[in-house]
């Protein structure tokens, strides 16, 4: 995290506010439709970001929070179809879908944890 603010200072703040809010989410939205409505979610806040980008350095070549944006879109639309695979049966999900969905939904340590590791 240190790093990130190295790198991109108060831009950080739309990654963090970014996070907490789809956490909100996974706690207030049914697993029914969870994966959509996060996925909806993390595509506006991504699509946000870049016109944002391209409204205030059209063309440049300045490092800013995007590509951190965007890994956290991945990451983010994965939890949220992975939260929605616990509420299917059993029988229907593939082999990945059984060993990666979320049956119990984390704590708020265990999601910063997932969400602001980029090695997966």
């Amino acid at each position: 995290i240190g790093i990130l603010f190295f790198l991109y200072e108060y831009q950080i703040v739309f990654v963090f506010a970014e996070a907490i809010v789809a956490y909100f989410i996974s706690h207030a939205i049914s697993r029914k439709y969870i994966g959509w409505v996060m996925m909806v979610f993390v595509f506006l806040c991504c699509g946000g970001c870049h016109i944002y980008r391209m409204y205030t350095d059209y063309g440049g070549w300045h490092m800013d929070v995007s590509t951190v944006i965007m890994l956290l879109t991945t990451q983010l639309s994965a939890f949220g179809w992975d939260l929605h695979d616990s509420v299917l049966k059993e029988e229907n999900l593939t082999t990945w879908q059984k060993n990666n969905r979320i049956i119990k939904k984390p704590g708020i340590l265990e999601f910063f944890s997932f969400i602001f590791y980029f090695g997966q």
